[in-house]
């Protein structure tokens, strides 16, 4: 079982290119956002209409594909968009509410199931692998093309969905929609999928900075799982978050700003005293599946539910940052930079 375990494992290192990526094939803001552009069309029932457009994107819907998950009706979609340069999303919806999602997960938590990786076995939560079972099958015939790129993408319960099926997938067809070298893993607000092996064998099968695994602020859905019960993170975190600093340069423009309009109004306010602070967003690249010093540099981190919602996701994503941050802090004019910067250890 072993030898062709290894020689398959040989193979998909020749087929999905690792390494550190390049400005050519580095995963760009502009892939983000259309993917939680996607990610945010997919809770919408409009999507369901054949050839719908994407809203503020060049994508537009092929597939749908709903399938019951409980027998309450609780259901699960998933979506297949084609858009330019012979790209193509393949997104899984989360549940309707982030309240639900945790009843689902708690109730769950007892119930782990092998996850089968060629002869690697793996542990999800049973929860997750009767959902992803429920779509692989729908989604299988629009992933046979090599020379297309994919982006498989999902928010919430839809992030641990496509983080299974980027596994998944390194199996079926010869590996073949990782052949594309800008094929790419973006989810949003995923939680915890499997245990350590998962997490090993996810970022051994895949290159870690091909795959992005989103956190806004303090989003309380990725953190569970607990890690206490041996669920771990797969590579590779980027969390955006805001800071509060001190600033000379801005506090100096402010205090000019302020003058003039003290000397052009009938006011005498004294400005001399006003305070430099100011807010500023940024995005930070971690390193390797749980990254506590990455997460911890959040200011007033409390996890809560409000920074689950996919707005805040959109938002950030069509939005530049004031400042890219590497795994060392090192900052950056572009993603692509910090990917890289992290990537070589700066």
């Amino acid at each position: 079982m072993f030898l062709p375990y290894l020689i398959g494992m040989l193979y998909l290192v020749g087929v999905i290119r690792g390494g550190c990526p390049t400005t050519e094939n580095a995963i760009k803001m502009a892939d983000i956002k259309d993917a939680a552009e996607v990610s945010k069309f997919i809770y919408d029932d409009s999507v369901c209409k054949e050839n719908a457009m994407v809203p503020n994107t060049e994508f537009k819907i092929i597939k749908t594909i709903h399938e019951n998950l409980q027998s309450d009706g609780e259901g699960i979609r998933s979506v297949i968009a084609d858009g330019p340069h012979n790209t193509r999303i393949l997104a899984f919806r989360g549940t309707d509410g982030t309240e639900q999602l945790m009843l689902q997960v708690v109730d769950a938590l007892k119930s782990k199931i092998k996850f089968m990786v060629g002869s690697q076995e793996t542990w999800v939560l049973q929860f997750f692998h009767n959902a992803f079972k429920l779509m692989f099958y729908g989604k299988k015939p629009y992933m046979t093309d090599p020379k297309k790129r994919y982006i498989i993408t999902g928010h919430s319960l839809g992030g641990a969905l496509a983080s299974m099926l980027a596994l998944q997938m390194t199996q079926e067809f010869s590996g073949s929609i990782w052949k594309h070298p800008k094929s790419c893993l973006i989810t949003f607000g995923q939680p915890r999928v499997g245990n350590q092996d998962y997490a090993d064998v996810h970022d051994k099968l895949i290159p870690t900075f091909r795959k992005l695994r989103i956190v806004y602020k303090a989003d309380l859905v990725t953190i569970i799982p607990p890690k206490i019960l041996g669920f771990v993170h797969h590579s590779r975190a980027v969390f955006m978050g805001d800071e509060t600093y001190w600033s000379w340069t801005w506090g100096k423009r402010r205090r000019r700003s302020l003058k003039h309009d003290v000397r052009h109004s009938n006011t005498t306010t004294d400005v001399g005293e006003k305070r430099l602070l100011t807010t500023r967003r940024y995005w930070q690249v971690c390193k390797e599946q749980e990254d506590s010093i990455c997460l911890t540099s959040l200011k007033n981190f409390y996890p809560n539910t409000g920074d689950h919602d996919m707005k805040h996701y959109v938002y950030e994503s069509e939005h530049k940052p004031d400042r890219f941050y590497s795994r060392k802090e090192t900052v950056r004019g572009s993603f692509e930079e910090v990917l890289i910067d992290t990537c070589h250890g700066r």
